[in-house]
């Protein structure tokens, strides 16, 4: 990708970089996903979340605490599929945590390993049962 700096203020290309190099960071497109997950970090600390989206390489949760990056956590959500939800569990990684509010925290989780029949879950209700986040 070419860009060009002719008559283009330094903040604006920051931003520009900056938005190009997130949209490299995500790698499976985002779906929402509105509902209630259980999070469990290393320690067996075991936190209720909300869930906001979902992909084929990760979630974002609300938590009512903040994480730092962690390398092993587990989720355990619902996801529509055709006639009832279906519980899955995944084990991940938590890759960002940002502060949206007085015991608030959007949390990214990358997911590094779930089953098959829970892989197969989240992909059906990504095809066919979620609709498009807004980034």
């Amino acid at each position: 990708m070419f860009i060009t700096t002719f008559n283009i203020p330094e903040t604006a290309l920051k931003n520009e970089l900056d938005l190009i190099t997130a949209l490299e960071q995500r790698k499976a497109a985002r779906k929402i996903l509105l509902g209630r997950a259980v999070f469990a970090s290393p320690e067996l600390t075991v936190s209720t979340a909300l869930t906001i989206d979902l992909s084929t390489g990760g979630l974002s949760l609300i938590l009512p605490k903040a994480l730092v990056e962690q390398p092993n956590c587990a989720v355990s959500f619902d996801v529509p599929l055709q006639y009832q939800p279906q519980r899955v569990l995944v084990s991940g990684r938590v890759i960002s945590c940002q502060r949206k509010a007085p015991q608030s925290y959007r949390v990214g989780v990358q997911f590094v390993h779930a089953d098959w029949d829970s892989f197969e879950m989240i992909r059906m209700a990504i095809d066919h049962n979620l609709h498009a986040a807004i980034v």
